[in-house]
């Protein structure tokens, strides 16, 4: 099946309303787009990581932080419990997802906390984790890590040390809403999450209307104003075939680049993983939105897919759409 059939077929099963696809080969870019609506941004969603982790790498080059920088000592904690239930664990666990950090907590719920205080309660809350757990805290304490290490609030370290160098120009926390892709109506799906631990929330989004130039992910509105570590960032499909490319080539040392597409356990690599998702030997990441990036370090091709699988009656996964497109245009 060719690429335009399946996005067809998934627009009439309702998958989103709106798809863009990028593909960078060789220098050579190719967009195209499927939907009525013109907005070109898209909520990133949990690809923002990748530009968080982007920022650390580059300060692990220069030499102000290390992979086995343990994050208690990077930061001004006062809580000599919370020191101590972090201090073994390391960046690279972090960006690897193997700290033992729960997978999520609401942290809107403690909006009168700090953020350490908010993080030691939610902690708390959900316990430890084991083996590798995808966790969005691990994110949220890299946004701490590069504030402290940098002297910059974390915006301007994204922009400083990636946007403005990569030439990003749709690349932004704070975008246009009538440049957006719209996604969910409300937070109805994290609404369920909080129900599901028994807390209570009263700031939702009212799900009348479809979220529209803010970030869809909760905790990146609601607790941390739009701008996070783990979400939050809106960009479009040409800037991430740039950003992309610009990390391939020369962002970073090859020593660092090699670790980063190195199985550190579970497929997954710094800020990045393998597997089914990502055929051709590639790596890459998904955002909740409905985001994906995939990168081919070995000869450099990139690709892009964006939907907003948020802005339907029933949301559901699109994995295997995503698996779909990526070997179509791989070609594998």
């Amino acid at each position: 099946m060719n690429i335009e059939s399946i996005v067809e077929r998934a627009l009439c099963d309702e998958l989103f309303t709106v798809c863009e696809i990028g593909y960078l080969e060789g220098g050579k870019r190719s967009i195209r787009r499927w939907g009525e609506r013109r907005e070109r941004l898209f909520d990133l969603a949990s690809l923002t990581k990748l530009f968080t982790t982007a920022v650390t790498l580059s300060l692990i080059d220069r030499g102000v932080l290390s992979l086995s920088s343990g994050v208690s000592s990077l930061l001004p904690i006062a809580s000599g419990s919370l020191r101590k239930r972090l201090a073994p664990i390391t960046v690279s666990q972090l960006l690897t997802h193997h700290s033992t950090l729960p997978a999520w907590h609401p942290f809107y719920v403690h909006a009168t906390m700090d953020f350490y205080a908010a993080l030691e309660t939610a902690l708390t809350a959900e316990g430890a984790s084991s083996g590798m757990c995808y966790s969005d805290l691990n994110y949220m304490l890299l946004a701490q890590i590069i504030e402290e290490h940098t002297h910059m609030s974390l915006e301007s370290a994204i922009k400083t040390l990636i946007i403005e160098p990569f030439g990003l120009d749709d690349t932004t926390y704070h975008p246009d809403p009538s440049h957006c892709v719209p996604t969910e109506w409300g937070n109805r799906i994290e609404r369920k999450m909080v129900e599901e631990r028994n807390l209570s929330f009263d700031g939702w989004r009212e799900e009348g209307r479809a979220i529209q130039g803010e970030a869809d992910d909760g905790n990146a509105f609601y607790y941390f104003g739009g701008t996070a570590g783990h979400a939050g960032l809106f960009s479009s499909t040409d800037d991430l075939l740039t950003f992309a490319s610009r990390f391939l080539d020369g962002f970073i040392s090859e020593t660092l680049k090699e670790s980063v597409f190195t199985d550190w356990g579970d497929t997954r690599g710094l800020g990045c993983h393998s597997g089914e998702l990502f055929p051709c030997n590639g790596w890459g990441h998904t955002g909740f939105t409905g985001t994906y990036l995939y990168v081919n370090p070995t000869d450099n091709r990139v690709l892009t897919i964006l939907t907003n699988r948020l802005n339907v009656p029933d949301p559901r996964s699109i994995h295997e759409f995503r698996i779909a497109i990526a070997r179509a245009c791989l070609a594998c």
